[in-house]
Protein backbone atom coordinates (compact mmCIF):
# COMPACT_ATOMS: atom_id res chain seq x y z
CA UNK A 1 0.00 0.00 0.00
CA UNK A 2 2.88 2.36 0.81
CA UNK A 3 4.46 1.74 -2.61
CA UNK A 4 1.18 2.54 -4.35
CA UNK A 5 0.94 5.81 -2.41
CA UNK A 6 4.56 6.67 -3.36
CA UNK A 7 3.84 5.95 -7.04
CA UNK A 8 0.76 8.19 -6.96
CA UNK A 9 2.80 10.99 -5.34
CA UNK A 10 5.51 10.69 -8.00
CA UNK A 11 2.91 10.76 -10.78
CA UNK A 12 1.19 13.82 -9.24
CA UNK A 13 4.52 15.61 -8.81
CA UNK A 14 5.51 14.87 -12.42
CA UNK A 15 2.10 16.01 -13.67
CA UNK A 16 2.32 19.23 -11.64
CA UNK A 17 5.81 19.88 -12.96
CA UNK A 18 4.75 19.34 -16.59
CA UNK A 19 1.68 21.58 -16.22
CA UNK A 20 3.86 24.30 -14.65
CA UNK A 21 6.32 24.08 -17.55
CA UNK A 22 3.45 24.24 -20.06
CA UNK A 23 2.03 27.36 -18.36
CA UNK A 24 5.45 29.05 -18.33
CA UNK A 25 6.02 28.23 -22.00
CA UNK A 26 2.59 29.59 -22.95
CA UNK A 27 3.24 32.78 -20.97
CA UNK A 28 6.64 33.16 -22.65
CA UNK A 29 5.12 32.55 -26.10
CA UNK A 30 2.42 35.19 -25.52
CA UNK A 31 5.04 37.71 -24.38
CA UNK A 32 4.34 37.88 -20.65
CA UNK A 33 8.08 38.14 -19.94
CA UNK A 34 8.83 40.58 -22.76
CA UNK A 35 10.48 43.84 -21.72
CA UNK A 36 8.70 47.14 -22.31
CA UNK A 37 10.77 49.91 -23.87
CA UNK A 38 9.49 53.36 -22.87
CA UNK A 39 10.77 56.62 -24.34
CA UNK A 40 9.54 59.96 -25.65
CA UNK A 41 9.52 61.03 -29.29
CA UNK A 42 7.67 63.30 -31.65
CA UNK A 43 5.39 61.29 -33.91
CA UNK A 44 2.85 62.12 -36.54
CA UNK A 45 1.12 63.58 -38.30
CA UNK A 46 -1.41 60.77 -38.52
CA UNK A 47 -4.44 60.31 -40.72
CA UNK A 48 -6.67 57.58 -39.34
CA UNK A 49 -9.87 56.12 -40.76
CA UNK A 50 -11.80 54.71 -37.81
CA UNK A 51 -15.27 53.59 -36.82
CA UNK A 52 -17.28 56.66 -35.80
CA UNK A 53 -18.94 55.30 -32.66
CA UNK A 54 -16.60 54.51 -29.77
CA UNK A 55 -17.10 51.13 -28.14
CA UNK A 56 -15.35 48.98 -25.57
CA UNK A 57 -11.80 47.79 -26.35
CA UNK A 58 -13.21 44.28 -26.73
CA UNK A 59 -14.46 45.20 -30.22
CA UNK A 60 -11.20 46.60 -31.58
CA UNK A 61 -10.33 43.63 -33.79
CA UNK A 62 -13.76 43.57 -35.47
CA UNK A 63 -13.53 47.33 -36.08
CA UNK A 64 -10.04 46.95 -37.58
CA UNK A 65 -11.39 44.29 -39.95
CA UNK A 66 -14.41 46.45 -40.83
CA UNK A 67 -12.28 49.52 -41.68
CA UNK A 68 -9.74 47.46 -43.67
CA UNK A 69 -12.54 45.98 -45.78
CA UNK A 70 -14.02 49.47 -46.33
CA UNK A 71 -10.65 50.93 -47.40
CA UNK A 72 -9.98 48.04 -49.77
CA UNK A 73 -13.40 48.54 -51.37
CA UNK A 74 -12.53 52.22 -51.90
CA UNK A 75 -9.13 51.28 -53.38
CA UNK A 76 -7.27 53.03 -50.55
CA UNK A 77 -4.23 51.14 -49.25
CA UNK A 78 -4.23 50.98 -45.44
CA UNK A 79 -0.83 51.49 -43.77
CA UNK A 80 -1.31 49.89 -40.35
CA UNK A 81 -4.01 49.04 -37.81
CA UNK A 82 -4.55 51.33 -34.84
CA UNK A 83 -6.67 51.52 -31.70
CA UNK A 84 -7.88 55.02 -30.80
CA UNK A 85 -8.72 55.73 -27.17
CA UNK A 86 -10.95 58.72 -26.43
CA UNK A 87 -10.81 58.39 -22.65
CA UNK A 88 -7.46 57.99 -20.94
CA UNK A 89 -6.90 54.29 -20.16
CA UNK A 90 -4.43 55.42 -17.48
CA UNK A 91 -7.06 57.23 -15.41
CA UNK A 92 -10.41 55.47 -15.94
CA UNK A 93 -11.66 52.00 -15.15
CA UNK A 94 -11.80 49.42 -17.93
CA UNK A 95 -15.60 49.81 -18.06
CA UNK A 96 -15.21 53.55 -18.77
CA UNK A 97 -12.66 53.22 -21.57
CA UNK A 98 -14.04 54.35 -24.93
CA UNK A 99 -12.19 53.21 -28.01
CA UNK A 100 -12.58 52.79 -31.70
CA UNK A 101 -10.23 51.27 -34.18
CA UNK A 102 -9.18 51.66 -37.74
CA UNK A 103 -6.20 52.08 -40.01
CA UNK A 104 -3.59 54.73 -40.56
CA UNK A 105 -3.73 55.94 -44.17
CA UNK A 106 -1.20 57.91 -46.25
CA UNK A 107 -3.57 60.42 -47.83
CA UNK A 108 -6.78 62.12 -46.81
CA UNK A 109 -9.79 59.97 -47.66
CA UNK A 110 -13.44 60.95 -48.03
CA UNK A 111 -15.34 58.64 -45.70
CA UNK A 112 -18.97 57.74 -45.26
CA UNK A 113 -20.91 56.92 -42.10
CA UNK A 114 -20.17 54.86 -39.96
CA UNK A 115 -16.54 55.94 -40.45
CA UNK A 116 -14.59 59.05 -39.54
CA UNK A 117 -11.27 60.54 -40.63
CA UNK A 118 -9.15 61.54 -37.63
CA UNK A 119 -6.29 63.96 -38.19
CA UNK A 120 -3.57 64.19 -35.55
CA UNK A 121 -0.75 66.70 -35.86
CA UNK A 122 2.86 65.93 -35.02
CA UNK A 123 3.26 65.96 -31.25
CA UNK A 124 5.29 64.64 -28.35
CA UNK A 125 4.35 61.15 -27.16
CA UNK A 126 5.43 58.82 -24.40
CA UNK A 127 5.81 55.55 -26.26
CA UNK A 128 5.76 52.04 -24.84
CA UNK A 129 6.97 49.46 -27.33
CA UNK A 130 6.68 45.73 -26.73
CA UNK A 131 6.53 42.45 -28.61
CA UNK A 132 3.55 40.72 -27.05
CA UNK A 133 0.10 39.39 -27.77
CA UNK A 134 -2.09 42.53 -28.02
CA UNK A 135 -4.54 41.12 -25.47
CA UNK A 136 -1.78 41.12 -22.82
CA UNK A 137 -0.11 44.38 -23.83
CA UNK A 138 -2.21 46.81 -21.74
CA UNK A 139 -1.24 45.01 -18.53
CA UNK A 140 2.44 45.76 -19.21
CA UNK A 141 2.50 48.94 -21.29
CA UNK A 142 0.17 51.26 -19.39
CA UNK A 143 1.77 50.72 -15.95
CA UNK A 144 5.23 51.17 -17.56
CA UNK A 145 4.07 54.42 -19.20
CA UNK A 146 2.60 55.72 -15.95
CA UNK A 147 5.83 55.04 -14.06
CA UNK A 148 7.98 56.56 -16.82
CA UNK A 149 5.87 59.74 -16.98
CA UNK A 150 5.98 60.21 -13.20
CA UNK A 151 9.76 59.78 -13.14
CA UNK A 152 10.38 61.93 -16.23
CA UNK A 153 8.25 64.94 -15.28
CA UNK A 154 5.49 64.48 -17.87
CA UNK A 155 1.77 63.95 -17.73
CA UNK A 156 -0.80 62.83 -20.27
CA UNK A 157 -2.10 65.67 -22.40
CA UNK A 158 -5.82 65.00 -21.95
CA UNK A 159 -6.69 67.08 -25.04
CA UNK A 160 -5.31 64.42 -27.39
CA UNK A 161 -6.09 60.79 -28.16
CA UNK A 162 -4.11 57.77 -26.98
CA UNK A 163 -3.06 55.43 -29.79
CA UNK A 164 -2.18 51.75 -29.93
CA UNK A 165 -0.35 50.89 -33.17
CA UNK A 166 -0.30 47.20 -34.03
CA UNK A 167 2.64 45.96 -36.10
CA UNK A 168 2.72 42.77 -38.21
CA UNK A 169 5.48 41.13 -36.15
CA UNK A 170 3.27 40.86 -33.02
CA UNK A 171 4.79 44.02 -31.62
CA UNK A 172 2.85 47.11 -30.75
CA UNK A 173 3.31 50.64 -29.55
CA UNK A 174 1.15 52.56 -27.14
CA UNK A 175 1.49 56.29 -27.76
CA UNK A 176 0.31 58.67 -25.06
CA UNK A 177 0.46 62.39 -25.89
CA UNK A 178 2.41 64.17 -23.16
CA UNK A 179 3.28 67.61 -21.88
CA UNK A 180 5.93 68.59 -19.41
CA UNK A 181 4.73 69.20 -15.87
CA UNK A 182 5.06 72.92 -15.16
CA UNK A 183 4.99 74.13 -11.62
CA UNK A 184 3.30 77.34 -10.55
CA UNK A 185 5.77 80.24 -10.46
CA UNK A 186 4.50 81.16 -6.97
CA UNK A 187 5.53 77.78 -5.60
CA UNK A 188 8.62 77.83 -3.36
CA UNK A 189 9.87 74.68 -5.06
Amino acid sequence: MLRLFQKILVILAAFTFLVSIAILLAAWYLGAFAPVQVYSAERGPYLIVAVLEPDSPAHIQSQIDQVKSYLQQKGEPPVGPVGVYYRDPLSVTMDEVEASAGWVVRDSVAVDTPFILITMEKQLFAIASIRINPALAPFKTYPALQTWMERSGYHHDQNHLVLELYHPNDSMEVQVPITEIRYDSLSPY
